[in-house]
């Protein structure tokens, strides 16, 4: 799972979405990629799909 939660409060932090291609190719497709960080509309889950996560977890909006 790739999560980032608290980096909006570190100013020199990366933003997960950034990551997300280095963890692809640091996992080489031996484990599915779970995303659960920033999500907060369906245009951030067509963001994040083709950066090959397999699934992106969106409990927070959903329970706005």
């Amino acid at each position: 799972m790739l999560s980032h939660y608290g980096g909006r409060q570190v100013n020199v932090s990366i933003a997960a979405l950034d990551a997300l291609p280095d963890v692809v190719d640091a996992v080489d497709s031996k484990i599915p990629i779970l995303f659960d960080s920033g999500i907060r509309r369906g245009a951030d889950i067509f963001r994040t799909l083709p950066l090959d996560a397999k699934a992106v977890l969106v409990g927070r909006p959903y329970m706005w």
